[in-house]
């Protein structure tokens, strides 16, 4: 599934060709944006793909879901590993980008365009104001392995706070099953951090 795998896989993949580098380098951070959709995602093992029954935003959510998942698990695993990169999760809120209008102007109905063109400049943050949760994550040093990142006022807008993410983020068997698949779906394996052990 397109979603899945550009939001999640791809990450996932891509942090893995580059731990040796990150391991190497002092205090290195891996920060994975998210999105407010992982609230209302679930991660559908039986049908990761799709195949048997597909809604576009139910796909986004688990592919969201699936982010934040992915960087407290990589945070629990470099723990265990003793290194000094940390993981870390943010999303930005809702930022005026063309995410969502090119969306809804290929495959969305006419409501829901006209709900985008009047909500979306109300309560939108620009792409600059929407960067500070990723800048925040990225660059500020009180920042901790395993904290989520986010805007403050209801996921939509504000500064960067350390804000609870949604209640299946924090489940070990989720996550360490999302890991696995996630490993056999790109072919990516993180050799040098092992499985930490269940407390």
């Amino acid at each position: 599934e397109m979603q899945f795998g550009t939001n999640h896989l791809g990450h996932f993949a891509l942090t893995g060709l580059l731990l040796d580098m990150l391991l190497k380098t002092p205090a290195s951070r891996v920060v994975t944006t998210s999105s407010s959709a992982q609230f209302a995602g679930t991660i559908k093992f039986d049908d990761l793909q799709g195949v048997k029954s597909y809604s576009r935003y139910g796909a986004y959510g688990q592919s969201k879901l699936a982010n934040v998942l992915f960087a407290f698990e990589l945070q629990r695993r470099l723990a265990a590993a003793g290194a000094s990169t940390i993981s870390v999760a943010v999303h930005p809120g809702l930022v005026r980008t063309n995410l969502q209008t090119t969306t809804v102007a290929s495959t969305g109905s006419g409501t829901e365009g006209l709900m985008y063109r009047i909500v979306m400049p109300l309560l939108s943050m620009t792409p600059e104001e929407g960067a500070r949760p990723q800048l925040y994550a990225a660059t500020m040093p009180d920042v901790k392995g395993g904290e989520h990142i986010a805007v403050q006022f209801m996921h939509i807008r504000g500064y960067p706070a350390r804000v609870r993410a949604a209640g299946p983020a924090y489940n070990l068997t989720i996550a360490r099953q999302l890991w696995e698949v996630s490993e056999e779906l790109t072919g990516v394996r993180y050799t040098a951090l092992a499985q930490p052990q269940t407390v």
